[in-house]
């Protein structure tokens, strides 16, 4: 199930006045009516409604690097195990 936006603290980006603008998402203005709302880095506060969800999407620019430190801690992991079920 996908849970994006309504994620609070979910890293985010919403397009406002011709920009893509990162920031977090907090639970602002009508967060239960489904208005999305993200505080930037530098402070600005974005809205945006339900309606429009081509003008926000989630930051995934650091999920590969997470799946991929992830991936290498399950093969430790079962090396470790592998190492210890033989001694």
């Amino acid at each position: 199930m996908e849970k994006f936006p309504y994620v609070i603290g979910q890293r985010a980006e919403i397009f406002h006045n011709g920009e893509w603008k990162k920031g977090e998402i907090i639970n602002g203005y009508r967060f239960q009516d489904g208005i999305v709302t993200i505080r930037t880095d530098n402070g600005e506060t974005i809205w945006c409604g339900e309606a429009r969800k081509d003008l926000y999407k989630p930051i995934t620019e650091n999920l590969s690097a997470v799946t991929g430190r992830t991936e290498q801690c399950m093969k430790e992991k079962s090396k470790i195990l592998e190492c210890a079920l033989e001694g």
